[in-house]
């Protein structure tokens, strides 16, 4: 949710940066927020351009963060029906692939999540290969000219970019490579050179903290990559993509592990439309989906340094048109046939049960409305806030800061401590790793706080009437 606060940074004052972070931790110890009171290098910075002008026509709020991945989320349907309509894939087939795209768990909830960079950069890399394919036969210069502009679009949004960028690549050289000429590499290059110069002449204003930001971030500077080629790559992917977002984890009942079954269907097809290509019983649409499918999953699993479920919004599209291709590869009317259609049915019914979930769950107006009106109504008009991000779209994004140490580095106490699950699962990661900050956590909630609210969604702590008279003892010592 940082990303937000930047973007309504960027519309208020005209700069991407938080300046508030500049006194929660000094950058020595946490050296990927270096310059971030200025600049923002984390990931590029289209989908905060994006969020700043989506703010500025709609108003700020989570309501509107979300409806801009929900707008990102139709686009990536419609572009996705463009593409299978021009691999030559039927109407039915085409409209069954978008009903399991649009119910698929993963693919919603990135949808209409405050993440909206994983959605937009997918998203704009379906609407590349989208438009090459539409305008390849028409006009190639013109082609090539939107795709590339689109991928570059895409990159400016997040480095996964890089996934829909060897998508094109390979439609490229399939389709057109003895047509390519000079003059479609130049045109080609022409998005790439002005998104270049447009985000190098921002990296420049402060190169060391685009250094510490973007190479901590993204290619793991300052902790283990998860990236490379190992077993150890492999089994992360496998097991904290893939395995944990379908309901295999200590953070999840037993009954989720059933949407396995879901992964193991995508997995099937993807691997028989492989097995079809080897049998040489393959068509052009299995084809291109089985090597669009190949691409991104092991661009995923050997390039990315994070093995983190919410980059499965950027495949999920990819299996599902791989489950629908192979089932219209098989025999109408056949054994076969019949039991892979009705191997969909709980496919279908899984996914949409999660969304139904969610739906009834309905944590923003049970859960996170409650906790914050309640927190509206202890807070004074002076009150310094240290919470998490979200609570700054009602709190304030002037006065929310969100140190998970408590004022360890910075020494500074705000007059009301928020605590939720986010911060909790820190407090114990810095247990295991930094017991003395920990310490400092554990003194600090049980010496100089009070809890004063818990909340099915958040645990509020008031500074306590000792500390704020100790506080206040301090001044007058050194004023006199």
């Amino acid at each position: 949710m940082i990303q937000s606060n930047v973007a309504v940074n960027l519309l208020r004052n005209g700069f991407m940066g938080i300046p508030q972070v500049k006194s929660v931790v000094p950058a020595e110890y946490n050296p990927w927020w270096k310059g971030l009171d200025k600049y923002y290098y984390g990931q590029p910075p289209l989908s905060i351009i994006a969020q700043a002008c989506w703010f500025k026509l709609f108003g700020i709020g989570l309501f509107q963060l979300r409806s801009l991945a929900v707008f990102w989320g139709l686009i990536g349907l419609f572009a996705w029906y463009i593409i299978l309509n021009k691999f030559n894939v039927d109407g039915q087939t085409s409209l069954f692939a978008l009903v399991l795209i649009s119910v698929d768990f993963i693919y919603t909830r990135f949808s209409a999540s405050g993440r909206v960079f994983d959605i937009m950069c997918a998203s704009l890399a379906f609407c590349s290969w989208a438009g090459y394919m539409a305008l390849r036969e028409r006009s190639l210069p013109k082609a090539l000219l939107l795709s590339n502009t689109l991928i570059v679009m895409s990159g400016l949004t997040h480095p996964n970019g890089i996934l829909g960028f060897a998508a094109l690549l390979f439609l490229v050289l399939y389709h057109d490579i003895k047509k390519i000429k000079i003059k479609h590499i130049l045109i080609s290059a022409i998005p790439y050179f002005i998104g270049a110069l447009s985000w190098g002449w921002y990296i420049l204003k402060d190169l060391d903290a685009f250094y510490h930001q973007f190479f901590g971030i993204v290619f793991g500077l300052h902790y283990p990559t998860q990236s490379g080629f190992s077993i150890t790559t492999i089994y992360n992917e496998i097991r904290w993509r893939y395995l944990f977002a379908y309901g295999l984890g200590s953070d999840f009942s037993v009954h989720s592990r059933a949407l396995l079954f879901i992964l193991v269907v995508y997995f099937f097809s993807f691997i028989s439309l492989g097995y079809l290509i080897l049998r040489k019983k393959d068509n052009y649409p299995s084809r291109m989906i089985f090597f669009l499918t190949a691409i991104y999953f092991f661009l995923l699993m050997f390039l990315s340094s994070h093995k983190w479920p919410t980059y499965l919004v950027h495949i999920v599209p990819i299996f599902a048109a791989c489950v629908v291709i192979f089932r219209s590869r098989l025999k109408e009317k056949t054994i076969p046939r019949q039991i892979f259609t009705l191997a969909l049915i709980p496919v279908v019914m899984l996914s949409s049960g999660v969304n139904i979930y969610r739906f009834k769950r309905n944590e923003y107006h049970k859960k996170f409305l409650p906790d914050i009106n309640k927190v509206l109504q202890i807070l004074s008009p002076t009150d310094t806030i240290n919470a998490p991000w979200e609570t700054s779209f009602l709190l304030g994004f002037d006065r929310v800061v969100a140190d998970h140490s408590l004022g360890y580095y910075s020494k500074q106490k705000t007059d009301v401590i928020i605590v939720d699950e986010t911060y909790e699962k820190d407090f114990n990661n810095i247990r295991n790793n930094r017991p003395e900050i920990y310490s400092h956590i554990q003194f600090t909630l049980n010496n100089d706080y009070q809890l004063i609210y818990e909340g099915k969604l958040y645990k509020i702590y008031r500074k306590s009437e000792k500390t704020i008279k100790t506080k206040r003892i301090n001044k007058y010592d050194k004023k006199y």
